[in-house]
């Protein structure tokens, strides 16, 4: 038996899938075998895979008879898989060559149900080849590289999910078959389920530590791609199907926070970022009708055990019409909190001697701005404003020029941030000089 299987489902895919399965091929590890599945593609995807597979003895070739999706292709690459582990790539990615040899060594090493590990995501085509190198603060490295977790373990916003993408992770089988999990038939976010729902039920859970990124994640045009014309429904449908499950498994009172969180960030994402119109206005008014409420209506929903920041959100679509706007112009959950427990930032400011350190902020987005408005109107002054945007620097915002950072950050005692996401890119930055990050959004919680 192999250890790993590869699967990757490939529909007209003969411009990139060359090099998507020759960096398999040339992976460092090499107890793996590779399950293509070809969509019924009708372009030449079937002969450059036959000519391959004449090759290579490691490459198994399964064609469906009519194109059941990419969904369904996995379901099918993981009912014919071999391996004790599985991996899902697509055809159109470029691979480091440890990507296998670094994720079954944690897989081994932590006897995991899941790894994670780092993928570089929508890089531009004349970008896919160079290199990205890795950043890890020595507070992830301890909370999550080193032993097992799961998400029991961390409160709402801290659980290092990476993306609701299948690419990025690598699986035991019989765990997946254990747990009974597919992926759906669905147009686009079919594997949204399938990975949250691995991430709801593994007890074991390791982040792969590794020096550069493993995965590559072209962004192209090609009409191939379902992701230049997602339908927001399909993203409810993969929440209604954890919120059904998770119920059915007797989970979701347990995971209330998380899930509610998590879903309330993802339809918001899916309206803002929504080109039509029409479709963005009747997704927006299914959720009011009736999306919400189905998916809060599966079990008991206690109020006091979900963040306010996200009944903020799910109140906020079933109470204003959808032509008001509100999506666009809503708190973002910094802004929300500033506005709930901004004396929290006042206070701890006041007690940092402003005077004699210099306690900068990095980021002069909405969140940056809301900051330094609310502190120009409690009459704290900082020492600076940074902002790694070349089109910001030198603009004044509240009575401060944005300068680069590396104008503050060699002299700064305290860097402020205003998220989880800047802590971790601004710790990893500035790790060498003596600065202090500190996450406002944590100062306001």
């Amino acid at each position: 038996m192999k250890k790993v299987s590869v699967i990757m489902p490939l529909y007209n895919a003969e411009k990139y899938m060359t090099e998507a399965i020759e960096g398999i091929l040339n992976q460092t590890y090499g107890d793996f075998e590779l399950l293509c599945i070809d969509d019924h593609s009708t372009d030449n995807t079937a002969g450059i895979l036959n000519d391959i597979a004449q090759k290579e003895q490691r490459i198994r070739i399964l064609t469906n008879g009519q194109r059941l999706g990419a969904g369904e292709s996995r379901n099918r690459g993981l009912r014919e898989a071999a391996g004790k582990y599985v991996v899902f790539l697509d055809g159109d990615d470029v691979f480091h060559e440890k990507l296998l040899e670094t994720t079954c060594e944690a897989m081994e090493r932590c006897e995991a149900d899941v790894v994670l590990f780092d993928a570089a995501r929508h890089v531009a085509g004349e970008h896919i080849h160079i290199r990205k190198a890795t950043e890890y603060t020595q507070e992830f490295v301890e909370r999550y590289c080193i032993k097992t977790f799961c998400i029991h373990d961390f409160p709402t916003g801290e659980f290092p999910l990476g993306s609701d993408a299948i690419g990025d992770k690598m699986f035991l089988k019989s765990f997946i078959m254990d747990n009974r999990l597919q992926f759906q038939d669905l147009a686009s976010s079919n594997d949204v389920y399938f990975v949250r729902m691995a991430l709801y039920c593994a007890a074991k859970i390791i982040w792969a530590r590794s020096d550069e990124m493993l995965l590559y994640t072209r962004e192209h045009s090609e009409p191939s791609r379902i992701s230049n014309n997602r339908d927001p429904m399909c993203a409810y449908y993969a929440w209604e199907k954890l919120a059904r499950e998770l119920s059915g498994r007797n989970m979701l009172e347990d995971l209330q926070q998380h899930f509610y969180s998590t879903f309330a960030g993802a339809v918001v994402d899916r309206i803002q970022r929504e080109r039509s119109v029409e479709r963005r206005e009747d997704f927006y008014r299914f959720l009011q009708r009736e999306g919400i409420e189905k998916c809060m209506a599966y079990s008991t929903v206690y109020r006091d055990k979900i963040d306010v920041y996200t009944l903020y959100i799910l109140d906020g679509i079933q109470k204003n019409p959808c032509e008001s706007g509100w999506i666009f112009s809503m708190d973002s959950c910094f802004q929300f909190y500033l506005r709930k427990n901004g004396e929290k930032i006042c206070r701890f400011l006041q007690e940092l001697p402003l005077q004699e350190k210099k306690t900068i902020l990095w980021g002069a987005g909405h969140d940056g701005t809301a900051l330094l408005e609310y502190l120009d109107g409690h009459s704290i002054r900082l020492s600076g404003v940074v902002d790694c945007s070349t089109e910001k620097q030198g603009t004044v915002v509240w009575g401060y020029e944005i300068t680069a950072p590396d104008f503050f950050e060699q002299e700064a005692d305290h860097i402020l941030v205003t998220s989880k996401r800047l802590e971790q890119e601004v710790s990893g930055m500035v790790k060498h000089t003596k600065a202090v990050v500190v996450n406002l959004l944590t100062v306001l919680l």
